[in-house]
């Protein structure tokens, strides 16, 4: 067993080099997962120390080393989704006009979840974005030529009502755009039904086959853990934990797990 070593990184390249060091483990023979702690109190405070630690990993993770995004597949859209007590809601793709009712389905969701968010949800301008960005063609030059937009977002729908929202989101430049985030929301009453873990599935679906290579995916331990428990239900691998990631409006840290969904993993299982 190589000795454990220690490495700072800035916060803003966190995820990034955690998922360069999975592939090095990989490839060096013994696999490591990389726990991210805080750094000592002498360091500056955007700055982590990440200690391999001894862990066996599901592999491979060479999904790294090739890339092929294609536009995102739409044809199969608008669909209805069974839940698992029988109750069906159609899932179709965000639009113009779906404004108002995705704002409204945000600002249900509890204030105390909302914080921790990436994006504030409740602003029209947020989310006014967010309709754009999904049928825009996206302005950056690709090697593949690409002409999808940056953002894939579906919504689950009832009677004019939005119940989930979920999108990934193609990480910017050529040399990330291999890799997309993943987001994903679910109204309160429709939570333990399988609806989150359907439209994820979806959405997995979709960056297979666009030529993804992996999916990234970031959630509040404690608040965010229903949606943790689904990613993983579907195979998502933790990649590490950030010790304090997140602060509550009193103080309070929390951590946040890193998962990544290698899409050839993916693709295996869809397969089979």
């Amino acid at each position: 067993m190589r000795e454990a070593e220690t490495k700072r990184l800035t916060n803003e390249q966190l995820l990034l080099i955690a998922i360069a060091l999975v592939k090095a483990s990989d490839q060096d023979g013994p696999n490591f997962v990389y726990e991210v702690a805080p750094a000592p109190a002498s360091a500056s405070t955007n700055t982590y120390h990440l200690t391999p630690h001894l862990f066996r990993l599901l592999s491979p993770f060479s999904f790294l080393l090739y890339s092929h995004s294609m536009p995102w597949p739409d044809a199969a859209y608008p669909k209805t989704v069974a839940l698992r007590d029988g109750a069906e809601v159609l899932v179709r793709r965000l639009a113009a006009g779906d404004e108002d009712a995705l704002l409204a389905f945000f600002q249900a969701i509890p204030e105390a979840e909302r914080f921790f968010l990436k994006d504030d949800v409740s602003s029209p301008d947020l989310i006014g974005g967010w309709v754009r960005d999904a049928e825009r063609p996206d302005p950056e030059p690709s090697p593949t030529h690409r002409t999808g937009g940056r953002a894939f977002a579906l919504i689950a729908v009832d009677d004019g009502r939005v119940l989930a929202e979920a999108a990934l989101v193609r990480r910017r430049g050529a040399a990330r755009g291999h890799l997309a985030d993943l987001r994903v929301v679910v109204a309160q009453d429709y939570r333990h039904r399988g609806l989150g873990t359907a439209i994820l599935s979806e959405l997995l679906d979709v960056a297979r086959d666009s030529g993804l290579n992996g999916v990234l995916f970031e959630a509040v331990a404690d608040v965010q853990a229903q949606a943790l428990a689904a990613a993983e239900s579907l195979g998502f691998i933790r990649l590490g934990l950030v010790h304090g990631g997140a602060i509550d409006p009193d103080g309070r840290l929390h951590d946040v797990v890193m998962l990544v969904m290698p899409l050839r993993r993916w693709r295996s299982s869809a397969d089979f």
